[in-house]
Order: structure tokens, then sequence, then C-alpha cells
């Protein structure tokens, strides 16, 4: 039986990790790097989860970004391009500017 066949009502979607990336990306923040974890979906389908998150202005909580994407490479690029769009890029920007996920969920 394949992973994405499991038949249990209970059960309403499996995540398989189909990769884990560092992203090297020191000029714009105050650290060297973040991941992305890859995740295929038993729906179909592709998802790339960041392990940081650029705190809100508005209220100071986190906005975790996610890609999409029907391969492992669409979900990761877009992933990396949405945290990065998501980064204002003339602030002076510090670590406390940012939350980091839980370890043990990377």
């Amino acid at each position: 039986m394949k992973w994405k066949n499991v038949t249990d009502s209970r059960v309403t979607q499996i995540y398989k990790v189909v990769g884990e990336y560092d992203v090297w990306a020191h000029v714009l923040l105050p650290f060297p790097k973040f991941k992305v974890k890859i995740k295929e979906s038993s729906k179909g389908g592709f998802t790339g989860q960041v392990n940081v998150a650029f705190k809100s202005r508005l209220d100071g909580s986190p906005d975790w970004i996610v890609g999409l994407g029907n391969a492992p490479d669409e979900a990761l690029e877009d992933a990396i391009n949405n945290f990065i769009n998501n980064v204002p890029e003339n602030e002076s920007l510090t670590e406390e500017d940012f939350e980091w996920a839980d370890p043990h969920d990377f």
C-alpha cells in the first residue's frame, strides 16, 4: 500500500517530507540562513514551509510564510520569494524582528 492510499476515516490528509533546504540570504537578513521544508500532500501538490517569520509591524505577530507548487522545486521557489518579499529591504533589522519555528518542526 502506498502512503497516499491510507484509508481511515479519521485521517484527513498526510504530508510526506520530500526535502529540506538551507537558504543563505545574509545580505538581506540579520542571520546567515533559514530553512525551507518541502512537503508533498496526499491530496496532491507540494508546500514549502519557512522556519522563520517576520513579525508584523502592526501587532508583532509572526507572518508565517509558505510556498505552493505542483513540483517540489516550484514550492521551494515560491516559499523563498514569498518570504523575501515579506521582509522590508531598507530597514536595519535585528533578530528581534523575527520569530523562529520550533526546532522540533525542522
